[in-house]
């Protein structure tokens, strides 16, 4: 409701006509239909531990996609093309997962309200969370434009932040294996080593990079290209900025997996007040300046993170006496 009339206004700005703009619109609201029952229908194979099916559906996907691409490349190809490659890559998806979990589950059975209502209630205390996080990725560039001088500052924190995909591979790790096994722990006691070796393992693995990062800056630079290459007191600020936002992204994998989400909504309010706190002592004209206003900015969403954590092991706690 709220995004297709943006994203015709946006096509329709940048050139495209109302047919080609109504096309692309069906074909992306269709992709996303089949994205959310992907989304709902893996967590199946997760929650059962079954590794070798997910990464067989993912890599099934990905190769009949680039497959699909190069094929076409040499015969027609535009923006229509791409995007309905890629949903008939879900589609296929999706029909390997409902495959599967029709021999797992009753996909048939009745609805229980009372899931039904707890889901509905989670799904209420996430959606603030989740709409804000889609244009807080924006606000930095905004502050960018409005404050900064200098429009090469945009273009080499953009650069640096792909640096974050470092923790592509990690962040999946957390998703299909650490989230769902934490999810289906009960005990206590294991629940408690659980958390502490996953923290532990990413936390491990931040510090590394950060070191890595202050010793060896030029292999990591050299990966960006060579005009890139001069910031390298800058890269130690994006690896920390990166770090910060993996370790909140645990914490709140396993918060999530656990229902510790009650208060999660003060991390917009948190979130803005820092960042509104902090916009009269920051310079927007340097890329130092803007990794740092960043960095502080994830503080309080991690904190936030971790008081959930202790709120939900305190719960645990509770229900026991």
């Amino acid at each position: 409701v709220v995004v297709t009339p943006l994203l015709y206004f946006m096509l329709v700005k940048n050139g495209a006509s109302t047919l080609y703009a109504l096309t692309l619109i069906a074909v992306v609201l269709g992709g996303l239909a089949v994205q959310l029952s992907v989304g709902v229908l893996s967590v199946v194979p997760r929650l059962h531990s079954r590794l070798g099916r997910i990464q067989l559906i993912d890599v099934t996907g990905a190769v009949v996609r680039l497959a699909a691409i190069l094929a076409l490349l040499l015969i027609f190809m535009n923006a229509s093309v791409a995007i309905a490659i890629g949903c008939g890559a879900l589609l296929l998806q999706y029909w390997m997962l409902r495959k599967y979990v029709a021999g797992v589950v009753d996909l048939r059975a009745p609805e229980n309200d009372e899931d039904r209502a707890t889901i509905r209630g989670l799904v209420r205390k996430q959606a603030a969370n989740a709409i804000f996080f889609c244009v807080q990725g924006q606000i930095t560039v905004f502050l960018i434009s409005f404050f900064g001088t200098r429009a090469g500052a945009v273009a080499e924190v953009g650069a640096l932040g792909r640096l974050a995909m470092i923790f592509a591979v990690l962040g999946n790790l957390l998703t299909n294996v650490f989230a769902p096994a934490f999810a289906r722990c009960h005990d206590p006691r294991r629940l408690r080593w659980q958390y502490a070796g996953i923290v532990g393992a990413v936390t491990a693995f931040s510090l590394l990079l950060i070191a890595s990062a202050a010793l060896f800056p030029r292999p990591f630079l050299y990966v960006l290209g060579s005009q890139y290459m001069h910031l390298e007191r800058e890269l130690v600020l994006m690896v920390g900025a990166a770090v910060a936002s993996a370790l909140t992204g645990t914490f709140w994998a396993l918060n999530s997996a656990k229902a510790w989400v009650t208060g999660a909504w003060l991390y917009v309010p948190l979130t803005l007040a820092t960042q509104a706190a902090m916009i009269p002592f920051t310079d927007f004209t340097t890329v130092r300046g803007v990794l740092i206003f960043g960095l502080i900015s994830a503080v309080p969403n991690l904190l936030l993170n971790l008081a959930l954590s202790y709120n939900g092991f305190r719960s645990l706690r509770a229900a026991r006496a």
